[in-house]
């Protein structure tokens, strides 16, 4: 059963939850949910499942204080293999997320293509 879910453009990463798992392949929708077999809360990305799976890139943007969009896109997409990843938090962990009140950095899932309703 679907509890929540997650679109990693109007919601994105801050630096340091990307960091924490910065393999982890992402998409633009986290859905978490309840296993209703086992009854324990269970998330993935949706562009990872067999049905819909595409390989997507990261984006660094600037997002101003409640958009749901990047204002400004940074450097060029980080695609979903270790070399990238890899790369991507090299630079993000040298760049200064805490920004301002008016902006921050963030990691969002470059999938502007596709809309999801819940």
């Amino acid at each position: 059963m679907v509890k929540r879910t997650r679109d990693l453009v109007a919601e994105p990463l801050t630096i340091s939850d990307y960091l924490r798992r910065p393999l982890i392949h992402r998409g633009r929708w986290l859905i978490v949910g309840t296993d209703t077999a086992t009854g324990q809360i269970r998330q993935f990305y949706l562009s990872t499942t067999r049905e819909q799976y595409r390989p997507l890139p990261l984006r660094i943007g600037i997002y101003e204080a409640g958009a749901k969009r990047p204002t400004k896109i940074l450097f060029r997409p980080f695609e979903p293999t270790v070399r990238d990843r890899i790369l991507l938090s090299r630079l993000v962990g040298r760049l200064n997320e805490d920004g301002t009140d008016e902006a921050s950095l963030r990691i969002f899932a470059d999938d502007l293509k596709i809309a999801f309703s819940a």
